[in-house]
């Protein structure tokens, strides 16, 4: 792990939406107030993954994301809208998978979260 927050963000993929590049940590933010301030602003949940990758990097291991961003609500419920979005036609089943496997969280997990009112 590093010490602190990375101000390069280098490795990050590229061509992923570079909004989280203008929206670095303050000073002394520590990861979690990090993710919360970002989310008060709006953002889903893997733009914050993106952010944390870049500015944190080392910080939430790939295995250990899903628990890591599970307790941000909204930011969930924002990639779920998001999707929703892009994907007007899809039916629930599909939404669950998705979600699944962008979120890495169980499929029972997805489940809850696409058949709950947002």
């Amino acid at each position: 792990m590093t010490s602190g927050p990375n101000t390069t963000c280098e490795g990050v993929n590229e061509r992923l939406d570079p909004g989280y590049r203008t929206k670095p940590p303050t000073s002394g933010e520590d990861i979690r107030a990090y993710c919360r301030r970002l989310e008060g602003l709006g953002h889903e949940e893997m733009f914050l993954r993106t952010a944390v990758a870049c500015h944190f990097p080392g910080h939430v291991h790939l295995s250990e994301m899903a628990d890591f961003f599970r307790e941000y609500e909204q930011a969930r419920a924002g990639h779920l809208a998001l999707l929703r979005t892009i994907f007007r036609d899809r039916p629930e089943s599909w939404f669950i998978r998705k979600l699944s496997k962008n979120l890495g969280v169980p499929m029972d997990e997805a489940r809850e979260w696409v058949e709950s009112p947002l």
